[in-house]
């Protein structure tokens, strides 16, 4: 089984509303993004599953609910190399 990778882009909105969240974001040119084990943007809310890990360690998943404005887009890919800003 192929294990995608997940990237959710904040808005400028979500990242000041997220600020407390933000220790477990990266930053791209474009502002704060997570890299997530899952999402779910079937529900009133954009569910994301974040591992806390850093540095390539497993850490501890928080699921991060969020209104649907604090995020300017989303990308799943199966080839993490596919898409250049999520390479550590």
């Amino acid at each position: 089984m192929t294990s995608k990778t997940i990237a959710v882009q904040l808005s400028t909105d979500g990242a000041r509303e997220l600020e407390p969240f933000l220790a477990y974001a990266k930053k791209n040119t474009l502002g704060y993004f997570f890299r997530c084990e899952t999402v779910d943007v079937t529900g009133p809310f954009f569910t994301m599953v974040i591992n806390t890990g850093v540095d390539g360690e497993r850490g501890s998943d928080i699921s991060l609910n969020v209104p649907h404005g604090f995020v300017r887009w989303y990308v799943e890919t199966e080839q993490e190399s596919a898409i250049g800003f999520l390479k550590h």
